[in-house]
């Protein structure tokens, strides 16, 4: 008899093309669990991801596999597929309405010229995320090497049946369910929208010929959407009660315990964001700080870590050959623009101030 709820112990992935709900159905899990069990969304490598369950025993994300490389047995799996036509137009639209230029400079440019042209320039980088991904995707499980195409639709249906929960866009109730009654918590009634594209035509309004093009670009993934949907509604006519009561206590990760010193104070709030960044794209890191006594010397530098809590990157003034010295009492803002060309992967950033006149008086944020 479990008298006292426990934290979630098993072992989840939830693997999920972008513009197919796993936002949301990921934000509902943290939700219901904590965020010290499930992980925020990933994007990074499916061997990454598995040294990633050591942190959350449930981790989601955009993940990619090496062909060949199979799911792993200790794992369970979920998976959500979107109709490809409707899916590449959420995701072209998502890119160009909401956002500005400058936060996907290579990519907005690429899909306002696939949709100015109805389809016709299509960049091998744009093409990386429209053209086939799901097929592309999912066949690296198995193996995708020397395949033809009906091959490689074959390999990646035989890799999603594998997947212990498998649903469809279309019909996410039922998936949400699926994967509730997986975990052992009870389903919400809906999904908080999360990431939903602004203003996005629907496939039947947009012209014939861009129709045409992503009809040809989607061809397989297609065939695949079509089997797993059939798949998905066999599936169904089998589907047991859901719990109506969680199985598991909400865990959530305890705040950072930062370090503080009486002549110095971080202004603005130091909160864990979640942001993607492309490589080669500028990143902008500021912070805002209180200088409450004279600094002879100060350096301030911004550090990068992976998941490994190695540094990979840093920086800072000094480095730079622009010394701040002689700093007086007051408000300051440090600014670092940074392009980003470091490995596929998830990274923690922090600041990091100190006076190099009393290496004692130091403060890392």
């Amino acid at each position: 008899m479990r008298l006292l709820l426990e934290p979630f112990s098993g072992r989840v992935i939830f693997d999920h093309i972008p513009k197919t709900a796993g936002q949301a159905v990921t934000n509902w899990l943290r939700d219901e669990l904590g965020d010290g069990t499930v992980s925020p969304n990933l994007v990074t490598s499916h061997r990454e991801i598995l040294n990633r369950s050591i942190e959350y025993p449930i981790v989601s994300g955009h993940l990619f596999f090496e062909d060949g490389e199979g799911l792993e047995p200790r794992f369970q799996y979920a998976t959500i597929l979107r109709e490809p036509v409707d899916r590449t137009i959420s995701w072209l639209f998502f890119v160009t309405r909401n956002h500005q230029r400058d936060d996907l400079p290579q990519l907005y440019d690429e899909c306002e010229a696939f949709l100015a042209s109805e389809g016709k320039e299509l960049s091998p980088y744009l093409a990386e995320a429209i053209a086939n991904p799901m097929v592309v995707h999912y066949a690296q499980i198995l193996g995708a090497k020397g395949l033809s195409e009906s091959e490689l639709v074959e390999s990646a249906y035989r890799a999603i049946k594998s997947y212990d929960c498998v649903g469809t866009y279309e019909k996410l109730s039922e998936f949400v369910g699926d994967l509730g009654r997986l975990i052992g918590v009870p389903a919400p009634r809906s999904l908080r929208s999360t990431n939903m594209t602004r203003h996005r035509p629907t496939p039947k309004s947009i012209s014939d010929k861009l129709r045409d093009n992503i009809l040809a670009i989607t061809e397989l993934d297609r065939d695949l959407y079509a089997r797993v949907a059939k798949l998905v509604s066999d599936r169904s006519e089998f589907r047991p009660d859901g719990p109506t009561v969680s199985r598991w206590a909400r865990y959530d990760r305890p705040a950072p315990n930062l370090q503080t010193v009486s002549s110095f104070n971080v202004l603005s709030p130091v909160e864990l964001q979640e942001i993607q960044v492309c490589r080669g794209e500028p990143l902008k890191l500021e912070i805002e700080f209180e200088v409450r006594e004279p600094i002879a010397m100060l350096q301030a530098g911004v550090l990068m870590f992976d998941n490994r809590k190695q540094v990979a990157f840093g920086v800072n003034n000094c480095l730079l050959d622009q010394p701040f010295p002689e700093v007086t009492p007051g408000r300051y803002r440090l600014i670092h623009s940074i392009e980003v060309d470091l490995p596929v992967g998830e990274y923690m950033v922090g600041f990091q101030f100190s006076d190099l006149s009393n290496r004692h008086a130091r403060r890392t944020a």
